[in-house]
């Protein structure tokens, strides 16, 4: 009987420590929300027909998984995932991404066609530390990042 216990033990480690090295990666929905409250600032930096839109940023393989491109109407972060348009009026800009399957990962939301500080086209939490979403096994399944800013050019 304690046999049985501590080989089942050592098989039950065995596969935790082979999701952590890289299992299989896993899909599953996910809204991800929250709030822009600079909105009215940035509109006098970003385009009429700016955008955002969620991006894979690294990989659960630790794997950089972004293209920046700089065109004249301004920078781009190459992604297939979800976007969102911009609101014709208001102060803020309250945004939703709903992924029917979002894989493990680490993920940003960049602003698109915008130019903005030091060419990262990408959101911001307080103390202008880029928003970074970790989307893992623990996720549920609506992530409210909150208040977030668009860095000033």
């Amino acid at each position: 009987m304690r046999r049985r216990f501590v080989l089942l033990t050592f098989m039950g480690l065995l596969m935790s420590f082979g999701e952590l090295l890289g299992g299989e990666m896993k899909s599953r929905p996910v809204t991800i929300k929250g709030v822009v409250t600079n909105f009215a600032e940035a509109k006098g930096w970003i385009p009429s027909d700016a955008y955002l839109q969620l991006v894979l940023h690294v990989s659960p393989k630790g794997r950089l998984d972004v293209t920046v491109t700089h065109t004249s109407r301004g920078v781009t972060m190459s992604s297939s995932l979800p976007k969102t348009s911009m609101p014709e009026a208001g102060s803020t800009w309250a945004f939703s991404f709903d992924c029917k399957d979002l894989d493990d990962g680490t993920y940003v939301i960049a602003v698109q066609l915008a130019a903005t500080a030091a060419n990262r086209p990408v959101l911001v939490q307080r103390g202008q530390q880029t928003l970074e979403i970790r989307v893992s096994k623990r996720t549920g399944p609506t992530l409210d990042v909150g208040d977030v800013t668009i860095p000033a050019p």
